[in-house]
């Protein structure tokens, strides 16, 4: 009988979001400047215990499941359609390895996102554009738009006023970056990657860590990062949203203490640990956010030989109350 070790692995996604603006809104910010995202990283670094790809169609096939050729590793690119969920990726290592150079580029980022069942833009509202899970108990929808946008105070008591109210200057987002140009990527709206995993040995914990860092944020609040969204799903199973940051824009900083949850069957090796190796830290943020994936029940077992996908949406959502000028003044 195969004796099955402690050992744990972690992909580790860090978000670092720099934004400087001013003018107080409500949700849908009117922008008086910018917003950069200024690094954006996804890496394998835990003795290569874990193999990751990047689905070449990016979304969920049932083929994926066992056809490590649909997967990429190394440098990729992605070439998708604005307003569009899906695209594609290329690259020169065909398979699953230790690591993804995605090459996902946020930066000035000057519109929030959401999801309209408009299928043109023109005609997005805010009634009618939300979060990108627009139903969290079904898959994401096909049909429909996703934009880029500004906008006004848009809450409960104004809801009724505004619904039928068009959004400021929307646009046909882009996923991951809207093109290149002399081998230089340009910005993109939101984040749009389909991971295969799967272990090469047994794991007693597979987890997708997805971190966001606020200690380097110059404001004394958790600011507009309480409007970053994750949304995900594993396999075909159904969406779920997530934030980094439940509470509210104005929330001090200093009252976070973020900690990797403890378990005492994993003995010395823990999620910070793994963190930390993964990165080269010595320590874990307590200024911090983290949407945990856990994929130990379905990519745990290296003697399953399938490849576990992980579809992830990461966005700024417009029509989260935190998504307001105020909340992003200084906020890193």
């Amino acid at each position: 009988m195969k004796k099955k070790g402690l050992i744990i692995a972690t992909i580790v996604m860090v978000l670092v979001l720099a934004v400087s603006l001013t003018t107080a809104t409500y949700a849908w910010f009117t922008v008086a400047s910018v917003t950069t995202i200024a690094g954006f990283d996804v890496s394998v670094k835990s003795d290569q215990l874990v193999q990751i790809g990047i689905k070449s169609d990016n979304k969920y096939t049932e083929a994926g499941a066992t056809n490590s050729a649909l997967y990429y590793y190394g440098t990729v690119d992605y070439t998708g359609t604005a307003g569009k969920l899906g695209g594609s990726w290329t690259g020169e290592n065909i398979g699953l390895g230790d690591e993804i150079d995605h090459q996902i580029v946020w930066g000035e980022q000057s519109k929030a996102v959401g999801f309209t069942t408009e299928t043109t833009v023109d005609n997005a509202t805010y009634g009618n554009t939300g979060l990108i899970v627009a139903d969290q108990a079904s898959a994401l929808p096909t049909s429909g738009t996703v934009i880029a946008a500004n906008g006004q105070a848009y809450n409960s008591s104004t809801a009724s006023s505004l619904a039928n109210v068009k959004l400021d200057a929307p646009v046909a987002a882009n996923a991951n970056n809207s093109g290149k140009t002399e081998n230089q990527y340009t910005p993109g709206d939101y984040a749009h990657l389909c991971l295969g995993v799967q272990p090469v040995r047994d794991l007693d914990c597979n987890q997708l860590v997805i971190f966001l860092d606020a200690s380097g944020s110059a404001s004394p609040n958790v600011g507009i990062l309480a409007a970053l969204h994750v949304a995900y799903r594993i396999n075909d199973g159904k969406w779920n949203d997530k934030q980094f940051f439940e509470g509210d824009w104005n929330d001090k900083k200093a009252d976070l203490s973020f900690e990797f949850d403890e378990n005492e069957n994993w003995g010395e090796d823990t999620l910070a640990n793994a963190y930390k190796e993964s990165l080269e830290k010595t320590s874990v943020p307590e200024a911090a956010g983290a949407v945990i994936i856990d994929l130990s029940t379905v990519a745990g077992d290296a003697d399953a030989e399938t490849i576990t996908q992980v579809e992830i949406i990461i966005y700024l959502a417009g029509s989260d109350k935190d998504c307001n000028n105020a909340a992003a003044v200084n906020v890193s």
